[in-house]
């Protein structure tokens, strides 16, 4: 079974840690459960991360996008973006409830 490196771009460890911090605020144990589901959710695209659905907003990027989602424990969806590229998954951002589809300068797409 081929397994695949990690990388998390600048911007989108800077998008989940503005989601940890705003949960924070408002119940630290909400939060430290939403960060065990991301990192859950990130570390499961090392094994096959093709086989996710291109993101919502995929045809907007030269490069394919690809998304997985993951709630937490109150059912609320958060969106992981990522982009594969030889042996490696890049995460280029982190969106969450309620957030606008990301746009090509909200990324930090490898080149």
């Amino acid at each position: 079974m081929k397994l695949y490196s990690l990388k998390v771009a600048n911007g989108a460890e800077k998008s989940a840690d503005a989601i940890f911090d705003w949960l924070a605020e408002r119940s630290p144990e909400g939060a430290a459960n939403w960060y065990r589901a991301y990192l859950q959710a990130i570390d499961s695209l090392k094994v096959n991360p093709e086989r996710r659905a291109p993101a919502l907003e995929a045809d907007s990027f030269s490069l394919v996008v690809r998304q997985i989602l993951f709630k937490t424990q109150h059912g609320r969806l958060y969106r992981v973006l990522f982009v594969v590229k030889d042996d490696t998954v890049y995460i280029v951002g982190v969106r969450g409830r309620g957030q606008d589809s990301a746009e090509p300068d909200d990324l930090d797409l490898p080149h």
